[in-house]
This record gives structure tokens, sequence and C-alpha cells, in this order.
């Protein structure tokens, strides 16, 4: 999925020589489908706006600008941030292992023109 991915993004940098590199996100959802994979692909512009967080509340806020019609993506690309904020904040890490499951809920979204902000609490 990495070389996959990899291969979009320079296929569509390729195609859009005036877009920052830093800002394109692969959105890459796979599925198996009788042994056949199958699946859906989505190149994103999506600039972070904002992030603050506070450990001792463990409440945060995350913003980011994206293209119009992108928004479902943005909100998965959104989300999956969070989750990794959630997990490596507030735990206990063990040196060789994996951190544990992250938990995080979404206090409140709002969408103003192309920006998403997500006010979210971890666990």
């Amino acid at each position: 999925m990495r070389a996959f991915s990899e291969n979009l993004r320079s296929a569509y940098l390729r195609m859009h020589p005036g877009v920052n590199a830093g800002s394109l996100v692969v959105d890459v959802r796979p599925a198996l489908d009788n042994g056949r994979i199958s699946g859906r692909a989505a190149v994103l512009t999506i600039a972070p706006e904002s992030l603050s967080y506070d450990a001792v509340t463990r409440r945060g806020r995350l913003s980011v600008r994206f293209n119009p019609g992108q928004a479902e993506e943005a909100r998965a690309w959104i989300r999956g941030n969070i989750e990794t904020l959630a997990r490596d904040k507030n735990i206990r890490l063990v040196t060789g292992q994996l951190p544990p499951a992250a938990t995080y809920y979404s206090l409140d979204e709002r969408i103003e023109g192309n920006v998403m902000e997500i006010e979210f609490k971890t666990e």
C-alpha cells in the first residue's frame, strides 16, 4: 500500500506541478472481495491550521484546511491524527513495545468554508 500511495502521490505532483507537496495526503482504502483487492484512493490537499492540546485536561482542538469536496476524507485524516495524539500522550511508554490502543471522544465539529475543526478529549 505504501508503494501504491507513493506512486499516486508522484503522479499527482507531475500532473499538478504548482501544488505544495507538503500538503498532499494520499488516502487509500483497500478492500478484499473474493480474493481480489479493490478499493478507493483519494489525493487530498490538507493543510493543518492549528493544533492545541492540554495534557492536564486531556482536551484538544485540531483544525485543517481542505479542498472543496474533500470533507469526508479530511474528517478521516483528522481522526487518524487525533488517535495518534491520544495514543502517544498521557500513557506510560515501555521501550520495545507498541503503545496500547487509544481512546478519544469527539466533543464538537465545525466546518466553515473549507476549514474543519474538531474538538476532542483523550483517555
